[in-house]
């Protein structure tokens, strides 16, 4: 981990591919001690769409499959015990 992603509790650094149709990658940094519970979707209204366990404390690249979505703009971040990540977007096509 790098002494810039010890300073944030939790963090989307990268999403890719974006747009995505089936998969979606997310590159996340966290505080030791701070690992996500949950990564979560929601649309462009603010409805949550998908919440996702986060299993592994040691996984940097996480795979999200969101083929059950329909085209569209979406927001995803991280939950955690004590924060929540800033959201970022991606396309559905």
């Amino acid at each position: 981990m790098d002494d810039q992603s010890e300073n944030v509790p939790l963090h989307i650094s990268k999403v890719y591919p974006n747009p995505s149709n089936d998969l979606l990658y997310l590159e996340i940094n966290y505080a030791v001690g701070n690992a996500p519970e949950y990564i979560l979707v929601y649309d462009i209204m603010g409805h949550q769409l998908l919440s996702a366990p986060y299993s592994s404390s040691f996984e940097k690249t996480v795979e999200l499959n969101i083929s059950n979505l329909s085209a569209g703009l979406y927001f995803v971040k991280l939950s955690g015990t004590n924060t929540d990540s800033a959201p970022l977007t991606f396309s559905k096509y």
